[in-house]
């Protein structure tokens, strides 16, 4: 007796296949979807999936795609020139809203005919931090090599921007 082989799964003895966690992440992160929402559709299609389930399966694919956000992460911070945005976010806390930063950072030499080919996609660096000051990412600070870098907001901590070496960071 024989048995075909099983099914491929995104992650270990996995529930689902592929195709429904692209699904899901997608209507997540790409259209916004609460994952509450989502619940409530399968609900009213007669798939019953508590949002635990849902939740889950979010964390399991955020972790079986972080080698893939560490490669894009190394490609994007190995630039000779950053472009990047500082923008202030709503950040949930216990009992209020805090503020906090969003730095994003992307790869694109293209405008300067650099010598790293051209992306087929957007290659970014998302870091958020509650309580930060302005221009001050964490991440940036803990990786910091002097470098060109393309600011598409102005900076508004006292003295512009902070660099290890003057004239390091050049704004806009």
């Amino acid at each position: 007796m024989t048995q075909p082989p099983a099914s491929f799964h995104a992650k270990p003895r996995g529930l689902f296949g592929p195709s429904f966690l692209a699904k899901l992440l997608f209507e997540k992160f790409r259209t916004h979807q609460p994952l509450s929402r989502q619940h409530d559709r399968y609900a009213r299609e007669g798939v019953n999936l508590s949002l635990s389930t849902l939740a889950d399966q979010v964390g399991a694919c955020a972790a079986v795609l972080k080698p893939l956000h560490l490669l894009i992460e190394a490609h994007v911070l190995a630039a000779e020139r950053l472009h990047g945005d500082d923008t202030t976010v709503p950040l949930l806390a216990k009992t209020k809203t805090d503020d906090a930063r969003l730095w994003t950072y992307v790869r694109d030499d293209r405008p300067f005919a650099g010598p790293a080919p051209q992306p087929r996609c957007s290659a970014t660096r998302t870091t958020v931090a509650p309580h930060a000051r302005p221009c001050t990412s964490p991440a940036m600070a803990a990786s910091f090599r002097p470098m060109p870098m393309q600011v598409s907001t102005p900076c508004s901590a006292p003295g512009g921007h902070r660099t290890a070496e003057p004239g390091a960071v050049l704004g806009a």
